[in-house]
C-alpha cells in the first residue's frame, strides 16, 4: 500500500505569509541604511579627491577653484548619480538625490572633517557630527577664492499654464510649470462644476387648459448644458365639451347662458349713413339698418332699397325781407349748379336762396350776377327771398291762396 503526500494547510501557509511580513517590515529598513550609508562612500571619495587638488593649489600660493568644470581631471560632473557637488570658497558640500534628505559638509579644506545636515542624517549608519554648531580649524583666507553663484538652469514647459473646464468650458483649470525639471504638474481643480446648474425661472410643468382642466408636461434640467427641457403637453383633464357647452363663438355667463365672446361689438351695430350705387353712373346716399344677432353673434346688415329716385328742385318758400339784407351765403354757386346736384341724385339735401328785388331802381344800374351766383338787383333794398329745396315730390300746382310751387310765386286774390 503506497503512502498518500500530505498537502499543506490553509493555516499553515497564513503563517508563513505572515512570518515574511513581518521579517519584511523589520528587515527592510534596516537594509536600505546600509544602502544609503554605502552611498556615502562615493560622496566622501569625491570631497577628498577635490580636497587634495584644492590643498595643492594652497600650497603653491593658488586660490581654490570654485569652479567644479576646472577640475575636469578630478571630478568629471557636479550632477552625480547619488549627490550634487557644490563648490564653496573654502570647502565642499554634497547633498543626496535619493529618498534621504541630507547633506554632507566639508566646512574647510584645511580641517577636511565631514559634518552632515538634514533630517535623516540619524538614519545612516555612520556617526557624521551636526552642521549645526561645528566647530573647524578653518582654511586660510589667502586660499579662499570667490563663489561665483552658479545660476540653475530655467526650462520652460511648453504649452498653456491654463485651459477651459467645466460646464459649457466656462470654467479654468491651472497648472505650475517645474523649471528644474521642465515638466508640467497636473491640472488643478476646475473653478466651476463639470455639471451645469440650471438658472432663470423654472418653465411652468402645469397649466390651464380648456378653460376648466389641466395638463402636464416634464421639466428637467439639462446638466450639460445648462439650459431647461421641457416635454410636450399631455392630454387635458377636461375636454372642451366639458368645460364650456356654449358654441365655439361664445361662452358661459351667468346662469349658465351663452354669451358672445364678441358681445362688445354690438354698440357698434346700429344704423348709419352710406352711398350706395343706384346705376352705373348714379350713387345715392341712404341710411343702412344695421340689426345685432345674438345667436350668430354677428352685425347684420339690412339692403337698402336703390331703387332709381327722381328728385325735384322746386321753390319751397318766399321770404320778406323787411332788413334789407341778403340772402345767406350759398353752398352753391349757383341755383342750376345746385339744381343740377339735386336732380342727378348727388346731393338729395341741397338748397339754395335766390334774392329778387324791388323798389325803386338805382339809376344807371343794371343787374348782375356775383362771384357766389346771386343776383345783384338795381332796386335801392333787396325786397324777399326765394327758397329753393330738393325733394323727391314735384313742385305742388297752385291751388287757392297762398304761395305756389309751380310758379314760385304768392297766389293772391283777384276780383
Amino acid at each position: 500500500m503506497k503512502n498518500k503526500k500530505k498537502a499543506f494547510t490553509l493555516t499553515e501557509l497564513l503563517v508563513v505569509v505572515i512570518v515574511i511580513g513581518v521579517l519584511s517590515a523589520a528587515v527592510l529598513p534596516k537594509f536600505s541604511k546600509v544602502i544609503e550609508t554605502r552611498k556615502t562612500t562615493e560622496a566622501e571619495e569625491l570631497m577628498a579627491s577635490i580636497r587634495t587638488e584644492q590643498e595643492k593649489r594652497c600650497a603653491l600660493d593658488k586660490p581654490y577653484l570654485t569652479d567644479l568644470s576646472q577640475m575636469n581631471d578630478v571630478i568629471k560632473t557636479a550632477s552625480t548619480k547619488n549627490y550634487q557637488i557644490n563648490l564653496q570658497n573654502k570647502g565642499i558640500n554634497a547633498a543626496s538625490k535619493g529618498n534621504y534628505s541630507y547633506t554632507l559638509q566639508m566646512p574647510s579644506y584645511a580641517d577636511g572633517r565631514i559634518c552632515c545636515d538634514g533630517a535623516d542624517c540619524e538614519k545612516l549608519n555612520k556617526n557624521y557630527p551636526s552642521c549645526t554648531g561645528f566647530t573647524y580649524e578653518p582654511s586660510p583666507d589667502s586660499c579662499a577664492g570667490t563663489v561665483t553663484p552658479v545660476e540653475p538652469e530655467i526650462k520652460s514647459c511648453s504649452g498653456s499654464s491654463t485651459q477651459a473646464c467645466g460646464c459649457q468650458n466656462k470654467g479654468t483649470q491651472s497648472r505650475t510649470c517645474n523649471t528644474t525639471t521642465g515638466e508640467w504638474s497636473d491640472w488643478g481643480a476646475c473653478s466651476v462644476s463639470d455639471e451645469c446648474e440650471c438658472t432663470g425661472t423654472k418653465p411652468d410643468a402645469i397649466q390651464d387648459c380648456n378653460t376648466c382642466g389641466t395638463q402636464m408636461r416634464s421639466v428637467t434640467c439639462d446638466t450639460t448644458t445648462g439650459e431647461w427641457k421641457t416635454g410636450e403637453w399631455g392630454m387635458c383633464s377636461k375636454t372642451v365639451e366639458e368645460c364650456n357647452p356654449c358654441p365655439e363663438n361664445k361662452f358661459p355667463g351667468e346662469g349658465g347662458i351663452c354669451i358672445c365672446k364678441n358681445y362688445a361689438d354690438a354698440a357698434d351695430c346700429k344704423d348709419q349713413e352710406e352711398w350706395v350705387q343706384v346705376n352705373m353712373t348714379l350713387m345715392k346716399k341712404v341710411t343702412v339698418s344695421y340689426t345685432w344677432n345674438d345667436l350668430s353673434c354677428t352685425c347684420e346688415r339690412e339692403e337698402p332699397d336703390v331703387t332709381e329716385q327722381d328728385y325735384y328742385f322746386k321753390c319751397v318758400e318766399r321770404i320778406t325781407n323787411e332788413s334789407g339784407a341778403q340772402a345767406a351765403y350759398n353752398s352753391y354757386a349757383s341755383k342750376s349748379a345746385a339744381q343740377t346736384a339735386c336732380e342727378s341724385g348727388k346731393d338729395t339735401s341741397a338748397t339754395y336762396e335766390e334774392y329778387l328785388s324791388g323798389g325803386d331802381p338805382v339809376p344807371g344800374c343794371k343787374e348782375y350776377i356775383d362771384d357766389n351766383g346771386r343776383l345783384v338787383s338795381c332796386a335801392l333794398t333787396p325786397s324777399y327771398f326765394i327758397k329753393y329745396k330738393c325733394s323727391t315730390e314735384p313742385p305742388q300746382p297752385c291751388s287757392g291762396y297762398g304761395f305756389c310751387e309751380e310758379i314760385c310765386m304768392v297766389v293772391v286774390p283777384h276780383d
